[in-house]
C-alpha cells in the first residue's frame, strides 16, 4: 500500500502546476479579449467553464475539496503535466493518464483542462480515502475515445516520464494491468506500482507476494480512471478507495451529469 500511495502523491505533483485560479483567468480575457482562446475553443465557452467552476461530487464518508481553488488551463498557454521521457514506449497510454497530446506545446490551442478537486474522509489520515478529478474538454469529440482507444492497445509493463525537483530526472513506473472500464463511449482502469519496489538487480520484473500466496491473484490498488465522453476526456484517481469500479462509475456519472452529457 505505501508503494502504491508513493505513486498517487508522485502523480499529484501534476495537479500543482496550473496556474492562477479559473476566476483569475476568466478576468484576464475578460479584460484583454486579445490574449484569450478562439471564440470558437473549449477554452473560451463560458457555459463549460461556469459548469466545472461549480461541480461539487457527492459521496458518503467524504467531503469535497479544492484548496480554495478549481484550476482551469488553456491548452496552448499552460502546462500541467510534465513530458514523456527521450524513447518512452508507452507514450500513448501516459499522456491518456495525464490528458495530453504530443502537440499540446505546438500546433494545438484552445482544448481547456481542468483540476476539479478532490474528495477524502475528513481527518487528515495518510491512509484517507481520497478521488482527484481532472477533465480536458477537446474541441474534437471523436478524440478522447481514440485516445483511450490507443491506451488500452499500447501494451505497456511500464511508463517513464521527466520528473524530480529539476524536472530533469527519469522517472520510471511499472504498469501492472490496463483494462476495459465501462463508462462512457470508452474508458480504461490503470493500476501502478513503482518500478524501483518491484525489480531486482537484474533488472527483471519480480513477483513480490509471499510464497504461501503465488496462486492467489495480486490485489491491485488505487486504480487510475480514464474514460471518454463526447468532447471529454476524464482522469480519476484513487487512493484507497473500497469497491473502487462502483466509486468510480458513481463520480463519472455525477460529473457527466454535470456536464450535461450523462442522459
Amino acid at each position: 500500500m505505501a508503494a502504491a500511495v508513493a505513486v498517487m502523491a508522485a502523480a499529484g505533483y501534476v495537479l500543482s502546476a496550473v496556474r492562477g485560479t479559473a476566476a483569475q483567468e476568466v478576468e484576464a480575457a475578460a479584460t484583454d479579449p486579445s490574449a484569450g482562446p478562439s471564440p470558437a475553443s473549449p477554452a473560451a465557452d463560458a457555459d463549460v467553464r461556469q459548469r466545472l467552476l461549480t461541480f461539487t461530487p457527492e459521496l458518503d464518508g467524504h467531503v469535497y475539496r479544492s484548496d480554495g481553488e478549481v484550476g482551469l488551463a488553456t491548452v496552448g498557454e499552460e502546462t500541467w503535466a510534465p513530458e514523456p521521457a527521450g524513447d518512452v514506449t508507452c507514450e500513448a497510454l501516459q499522456r491518456a493518464m495525464r490528458l495530453t497530446t504530443a502537440e499540446d506545446h505546438a500546433s494545438r490551442t484552445g482544448d481547456l483542462y481542468a483540476n476539479l478537486g478532490y474528495l477524502q474522509v475528513p481527518g487528515n489520515r495518510a491512509d484517507a480515502s481520497t478521488l482527484t478529478f481532472e477533465l480536458r474538454v477537446f474541441a474534437d469529440d471523436g478524440e478522447p475515445a481514440a485516445i483511450v482507444a490507443a491506451a488500452g492497445a499500447a501494451g505497456c509493463d511500464e511508463v517513464s516520464e521527466l520528473g524530480g525537483p529539476d524536472g530533469d530526472e527519469v522517472v520510471e513506473t511499472a504498469v501492472l494491468a490496463v483494462d476495459a472500464f465501462e463508462a462512457g463511449d470508452g474508458a480504461a482502469r490503470v493500476n501502478l506500482g513503482e518500478v524501483s519496489d518491484r525489480h531486482g538487480d537484474d533488472g527483471v520484473l519480480h513477483d513480490t507476494r509471499p510464497a504461501d500466496d503465488a496462486e492467489e491473484a495480486p490485489a491491485f490498488d488505487d486504480p487510475i480512471y480514464v474514460v471518454a465522453s463526447g468532447p471529454y476526456l476524464i482522469a480519476l484517481r484513487t487512493t484507497n478507495v473500497a469497491r473502487a469500479d462502483a466509486v468510480a462509475t458513481e463520480m463519472v456519472g455525477q460529473l457527466l451529469a454535470h456536464l450535461g452529457d450523462g442522459d
